[in-house]
């Protein structure tokens, strides 16, 4: 299943830890999520149902794991 997200920075995040975060928006409407997108950032955070254990495959494979990117 391909991840169809945007990626959005996490301004108040960013300037308070001087970190380049950013987390996923879910949207069926979005482009397709590459690691090519997720490569500017850091670190990246994605909340999803412990439960929805298609995304979260989804996501696994690009990159993303339990205790971060």
């Amino acid at each position: 299943m391909p991840v169809r997200a945007s990626i959005d920075p996490l301004e108040w995040e960013n300037r308070f830890f001087a970190v380049n975060s950013a987390i996923v928006r879910f949207d069926e409407h979005a482009p397709r999520l590459t690691p090519e997108a997720l490569a500017g950032w850091s670190r990246v955070q994605a909340k999803i149902a412990a439960s929805d254990t298609v995304r979260l495959d989804a996501l696994q494979r690009l990159g993303f794991s339990a205790g971060g990117r």
